[in-house]
């Protein structure tokens, strides 16, 4: 443990002061959460090393991968990934990144933490960053659909039927968009039109 200990000390050392390139730190970041996990057997601080890691690279796919499954192992552990996305998405100005840790995000309060309405609103965060995600259009999608929000499943509906897809999904979502305005809403107007959107495509 000793020399395990000195050889951490030894690599956050290069870390700080001397390692600059994304490949050089990266390997530094693997090497540590290595010794922490498969030497010293501690999780805790091997989840702290790759959110350390995420931070510096968002999209890094080793970490993305790593991260999550170290969470599961450790009591607390989705609740610190997910203020470790949170943070990120202050640091990180990238739509790209903002795109991918808030769809992971959302994805975290809802399947880890059951927070539904947390992760429909960073759903909507997505949406404000790029308005026809389409991952993120399909889950509020779902999540309305589920617990019954007519109104806002009608008004994702009306955005992914803007969103690429073939000639077969797009004459599904105009079809469940008239039913959501015929028999759920009671807008006969917006009904019809929505299933002439539906005829238009046959």
């Amino acid at each position: 443990r000793a020399r395990v200990g000195r050889e951490l000390e030894g690599i956050d050392v290069r870390l700080a002061l001397l390692l600059r390139g994304e490949e050089e730190r990266l390997a530094a970041y693997y090497r540590i959460a290595e010794l922490y996990e498969e030497k010293l057997l501690d999780n805790a601080s091997t989840l702290n090393v790759y959110l350390r890691s995420l931070k510096e690279y968002p999209l890094d796919e080793r970490t993305g991968e790593d991260a999550p499954r170290l969470a599961a192992t450790v009591d607390g552990g989705w609740e610190t990934l997910a203020n470790a996305y949170a943070d990120i998405l202050g640091l990180h100005n990238d739509a790209n990144i903002q795109r991918t840790i808030g769809r992971r995000l959302a994805k975290t309060f809802e399947d880890e933490l059951g927070d539904v309405d947390k992760a429909v609103e960073t759903y909507r965060y997505v949406l404000s960053v790029e308005a026809l995600d389409t991952e993120a259009l399909a889950n509020l999608d779902r999540i309305y659909l589920s617990i019954e929000a007519w109104a806002e499943l009608a008004g994702i509906l009306e955005m992914r039927v803007r969103a690429p897809a073939d000639d077969v999904e797009l004459t599904e979502l105009y079809a469940r968009l008239g039913e959501v305005y015929e028999r759920k809403l009671k807008d006969a107007g917006r009904a019809i039109t929505t299933y002439g959107g539906v005829l238009e495509r046959e």
